[in-house]
Order: structure tokens, then C-alpha cells, then sequence
């Protein structure tokens, strides 16, 4: 901001300011959030097609595709609990921040297959494909940790007359991630293990950030 000679911020000017840093905080958290979870379209379903057991029975095996549905499937039934929960907790719930935190740190740990060896050798998985594609709860409880309260925070951190645009650019998020997330499984397109501990090391490394860095709270100010 370009302020005129003598001028000086007033305590809204900062106190917008800092709303913006926060918000540029959870942009990233966000942004990496996306990063490895959408790529359950991408490295996750080659690697259930083609590493993982998806048979169920001796004449039929469950297509890679269809285990895209399991999320959405989380989501309608966690989703209720999740708003229960929150509004029974009021400000006792963790700020903003530490949501996004938690959510890094699950999606980054439940990343990872149970066979880590598994995609380098051209090796079966030996568990379901349920199992091994990581579409198990976690990710699904972490994306209900820090999308809802994510678009709830833009809402609030943004500055008078800025909403619009930054709502734009809470869902620019998605899109930079799932870039990313794409550009990376391309590249290691040859060894999905990789692709693994860079996204799950990300994941992992950012959202330990987000919970020990006490300051992106005073930067929210009141925003919970």
C-alpha cells in the first residue's frame, strides 16, 4: 500500500493488513492441502489399478474408478457430525489454523501405501484396494477440517469491498494445488513412491507449521 508523504495507517489499515498475511498463510495450507489430495484422480487410482487387489469375489474386481465415490460418500456422512460437533464447542474449538495444521498432517500421513516398496518392484499390494488407496476416513475428516472452515475464514479475513476477490482466491487454491499435485505426479509418473513422500513430506512438513506458529492466530485478531 502507497500511502501519501506524512500519512500514517490507521488501526484499520493494519489491522486489515494482518488479515491478509493470515489469509496468505491459509492460501498455502490450502494450496498444499489440494496439492496431494487431488491427486486421488491421478497417482492414487494408477496406483489401486495397478498395484493394489481390488478383487472382491473370484469373478469380480472392483473398477479403479468407482473408488472415487467413497469420498464424496464420507463427506455426506461426516459432514453433519462435523457441524455438530463445532457448534457444540463454540470458541473452545481450535482456531482456524490449527484446523488447517491437522488436516496437513493427516492427508500427509495417510498418504503414503502400506507397501511402500510396493510400486518400485511392480509388486501386488497385498490389502484391498479400499484399504490401500488411502480412501479411508482420514482423508476425508482432514478435507472437512479445512475446507469449510477455510471458505468460513476467507469470508471473514477479507477486507471491506475485497470479498469477491478473495473468494476467488481461496478457490484459486484449489487450482494451484492440484497443478502442482499434477505436475509432480507427472514427473514421477515412472515411481508413484515418490510422488508419495514428496507430497505426503510436504503435507506433513507445512501443517506442523501451521500448528506451532502461534502467530498466524494474532494475525486473525478475532476470527476464529
Amino acid at each position: 500500500m502507497v500511502l501519501p508523504p506524512g500519512a500514517r495507517p490507521t488501526r484499520a489499515d493494519a489491522g486489515a493488513r494482518s488479515r491478509v498475511t493470515a489469509f496468505i498463510w491459509l492460501f498455502i495450507g490450502a494450496a498444499v492441502f489440494w496439492m496431494i489430495f487431488e491427486q486421488s484422480g491421478s497417482t492414487l487410482s494408477l496406483f489401486a489399478q495397478n498395484v493394489t487387489n481390488l478383487t472382491v469375489t473370484s469373478g469380480f474386481s472392483v473398477p479403479a474408478s468407482w473408488l472415487q465415490s467413497i469420498n464424496p460418500l464420507f463427506i455426506v456422512i461426516f459432514a453433519p457430525v462435523f457441524s455438530a460437533v463445532w457448534l457444540r464447542w463454540g470458541d473452545r474449538a481450535p482456531r482456524t489454523s490449527v484446523k488447517f495444521g491437522i488436516a496437513l498432517l493427516v492427508v500427509g500421513a495417510s498418504f503414503p501405501p502400506h507397501r511402500p516398496d510396493a510400486g518400485l518392484r511392480g509388486l501386488r499390494h497385498p490389502g484391498h484396494g479400499l484399504v490401500a488407496r488411502e480412501r479411508l476416513p482420514p482423508p476425508d475428516v482432514a478435507e472437512l477440517l479445512l475446507s469449510p472452515n477455510g471458505l468460513s475464514a476467507t469470508t471473514k479475513l477479507a477486507p471491506a469491498g475485497s470479498l469477491g476477490q478473495f473468494l476467488a482466491l481461496w478457490f484459486l487454491a484449489t487450482s494451484v494445488g492440484t497443478t502442482v499435485g499434477g505436475q509432480i505426479a507427472s514427473i514421477t509418473s515412472d515411481s508413484p513412491v515418490l510422488s508419495f513422500a514428496v507430497c505426503g513430506g510436504m503435507a506433513v512438513a507445512f501443517g506442523a507449521v501451521m500448528v506451532a506458529v502461534r502467530r498466524i492466530n494474532a494475525l486473525m485478531g478475532d476470527v476464529h
